[in-house]
């Protein structure tokens, strides 16, 4: 791969973007809930009090809302038409506007005058804070130049990848708590740093897209329009080590919003649940902003609003097609005492008060320009482009940083897709990077653009004599769609070995939202390299040719496991079973992705954080002691219970820290990911607590990684007396290179 490349024969590029259905698909507003441990009775909603960031914003929005009518009040709080996917109800003789919400994930979709940004996943590959800050920034400044008020990003763990079959895995980060937290925490943090507010989603146990939505074309049994959403059905150790941990980031970075999810949440729906929304979100993780729905997740009136729900999405508008929920039709229970007007006043408080703190109140951003709703088209839809020269730079920067040489020991066949999509204002594609560079380098590059056409494609390899042959395949993912199998698309195996039949210098470069199965080729030695590139946006072509022409030296690792077939996997992570209430039990507990492997001693084929580099790397001299840093990283405090002896601690002050001496080994200068596992005593499995990506090292330098430890990633949670503790006994801390090459071993105790 690092060689001068003589003749290059490109096979197959069909490269495109996909448009999906977005957080909006269609459902009717039939459906109701029932009284259950999770029902507002049990978990009455608690008032917002600012916490320690935004009490002045708090006190302002106060004296808003008790200047307003009932009639204000519920208009505020439901969704509308507007230019925006979402628009809040304004009260124009107070001076509070329609907040525009828009999506999404990968940038501002569906507007043109953006970028479109690396996935979640392939940030999250770079291992990297830094860039997860930039991009985090770069996208908030694209949303609020463009007049949005609220984004509807970043994903924080819903999913979280649970399942490797997960449709919408590649809009989050990590299939990892801590790691998806971090990235989390900085996600929402640069976005808000840029002026756009966050929402942080999918709230909670969003884990599968197979009967998230029972009106949804794409989920339909019969009878229809009488199918409960899947139930996510949690156990409370899992609940908090898991599928809370980003969104208790994202808390703590200051989120403004958090969506709730379509799901059900141990057969309550997610959006009602007074449990997870009021007693856990309002409640442990002390969330002072508000909570809206997913675009269809309200199924009535007032159990949602009781159950903790405070601005209900899209509301009224779109014609009603997701329900005509809250407006008007809220009024009466109101009046009733059915629903208190201090719920409803607690609802707009909350949506204020992080609009207030954010500044946009008295320096708004620009006026919305763009028009993404079909009910809203009128004659004057324009639009700017706020794209930078600066963000072009960055997304290339990730792409290049994230992608991951899974094996080492150039015809070019492929494709690129993805679905946490946004219009591309240009997309440079691998054939025209590459093209582009074997013009320089005076060599031949060919073309057959057909991933099916086996004969062509073996004859012009064979008879092009093509030195390195690159086969570019995918794993397509989808919105509303869990994948069937963990196959690449159209029999792409197929194309692989045919190829590698007649080249022995095949290099493949694999574009997929989450894992995909490569047994039945990984070990033919004519394929020489392999590079996951993830879904790396609009600069996909630029980044992959500098890491394959050696101009940058790969130092992506993966944010997931691959397994050698799907049983190593564990069992029944997508639900399927076509019944009226449809129920993902998720036995496996805690034990997801690396640590269910790690769990069973199941060995992968490419392990979690596992990653090539064009150099190698050494690791000695682990170092492990006792510290006290209070914490200062903390924007909203949260309210998680945990073992105090006095009281005057934070979850969240570091209490250890780790050290390890990395060296570059090889000749080649490069970046290296190093990473920390910890053992717990009686807890299966190992859990990463730590990552530190040590950026161009030159050859034979030496540089310290470092691991701060805070007291919750030394701690467990408690099911019997509700909070986090610290286990008696050592805890056993690794450092290496993945969760499968752990080359250090040291302990620490209380």
């Amino acid at each position: 791969m690092h060689s001068t490349v003589l003749s290059l024969l490109i096979v197959t590029l069909s490269l495109f973007v996909t448009l999906s259905l977005g957080d909006i698909l269609l459902r009717d507003g039939a459906g109701s809930t029932t009284l259950s441990d999770n029902s507002p009775e049990a978990w009455p909603a608690p008032n917002a009090t600012g916490g320690n960031a935004w009490k002045d914003a708090f006190s302002r929005a106060q004296a808003f809302v008790a200047q307003m009518t009932l009639e204000e009040k519920v208009n505020l709080i439901t969704g509308h038409d507007g230019r925006c996917v979402g628009n809040t109800g304004a009260v124009e003789r107070l001076g509070v506007p329609a907040l525009c919400l828009e999506d999404g994930p990968a940038g501002v979709r569906p507007v043109l005058g953006v970028s479109q940004f690396p996935a979640g996943q392939a940030v999250a590959a770079t291992w990297d804070r830094d860039l997860i800050y930039q991009r985090g920034h770069a996208m908030g400044q694209e949303f609020f130049d463009q007049g949005v008020n609220i984004a509807l990003s970043p994903v924080t763990g819903g999913p979280l990848g649970r399942s490797p079959r997960g449709g919408r895995n590649f809009e989050g980060f990590f299939d990892d708590a801590y790691a998806t937290g971090e990235a989390a925490y900085a996600t929402v943090k640069g976005m808000q740093d840029a002026g756009v507010l966050t929402t942080a989603k999918h709230y909670v146990g969003y884990e599968q897209e197979t009967f998230r939505n029972p009106y949804s074309v794409l989920d339909v049994i019969d009878p229809i329009n009488i199918q409960a959403p899947i139930s996510s059905n949690i156990d409370n150790k899992a609940l908090h080590e898991l599928y809370l941990w980003g969104f208790a980031e994202a808390v703590r970075a200051g989120t403004g919003y958090v969506m709730c999810s379509y799901n059900e949440v141990n057969e309550t729906h997610a959006c009602a649940n007074a449990y997870t929304q009021n007693n856990i979100l309002k409640g442990e993780l002390n969330f002072q902003g508000g909570i809206m729905s997913d675009w269809g997740g309200v199924w009535s009136d007032t159990e949602f609003i009781n159950g903790g729900l405070d601005i209900a999405m899209p509301g009224v508008a779109f014609l009603g097609i997701f329900g005509l929920w809250w407006g008007d039709g809220l009024i009466p229970y109101v009046e009733s005492g059915v629903v208190s007007e201090s719920r409803v006043d607690d609802a707009a408080i909350r949506l204020l008060t992080p609009w207030i703190f954010s500044g946009q109140a008295d320096n708004p951003p620009p006026a919305v320009t763009f028009n993404v709703d079909p009910v809203y088209i009128t004659d004057d839809v324009y639009w700017r482009d706020v794209r930078k020269v600066e963000t072009m730079a960055l997304i290339r920067q990730i792409g290049e940083d994230s992608a991951t040489l899974l094996k080492n020991v150039l015809a070019i066949i492929g494709t690129d897709a993805g679905s946490g999509w946004a219009i591309p204002p240009t997309i440079v594609t691998p054939y025209e990077a590459i093209n582009y560079r074997a013009r320089r380098m005076n060599s031949q590059v060919y073309a057959v653009f057909n991933d099916t056409a086996y004969d062509v494609i073996a004859y012009t390899v064979a008879e092009s004599m093509a030195d390195v042959a690159i086969v570019f395949v995918s794993a397509y993912t989808m919105e509303g769609v869990d994948r069937a199998t963990l196959y690449l698309d159209h029999d792409e195996e197929l194309l692989i070995e045919t190829v590698a039949a007649v080249c022995n210098n095949t290099i493949v470069v694999i574009h997929a939202g989450g894992p995909v199965l490569v047994e039945a080729w990984i070990d033919n030695p004519h394929v020489t390299a392999v590079v996951a590139a993830h879904f790396p946006g609009q600069e996909s072509g630029d980044a992959i040719a500098n890491v394959l022409f050696g101009d940058v030296s790969p130092s992506g690792k993966l944010p997931y496991t691959i397994g050698r077939s799907l049983d190593d996997y564990p069992p029944n992570t997508i639900s399927d079973d076509p019944v009226l209430n449809p129920q993902a039990n998720f036995t496996e507990s805690t034990l997801i992705d690396y640590r269910w492997f790690s769990a069973h001693n199941i060995t992968p084929r490419f392990e979690f954080g596992y990653g090539l580099s064009y150099s190698t790397f050494a690791y000695n001299n682990i170092s492990v002691r006792s510290v006290y840093e209070a914490d200062n990283s903390t924007i909203q405090k949260t309210n998680e219970p945990f073992e105090d002896s006095d009281g005057s601690n934070s979850l969240y002050d570091i209490i250890a820290e780790v050290t390890a001496q990395v060296t570059n080994t090889g000749n080649v200068t490069a970046s290296e990911a190093a990473q920390l596992y910890a053992t717990f005593p009686d807890s299966p499995g190992i859990w990463l607590r730590g990552f530190d990506k040590l950026k161009a090292l030159s050859p034979g330098e030496t540089r310290t990684a470092t691991f701060a430890l805070r007291r919750k990633d030394l701690s467990l949670w408690s099911t019997e007396r509700q909070l986090w503790y610290i286990t008696e006994g050592e805890i056993q801390l690794q450092v290496g290179a993945s969760s499968a090459k752990l080359y250090m071993t040291s302990s620490w105790s209380s």
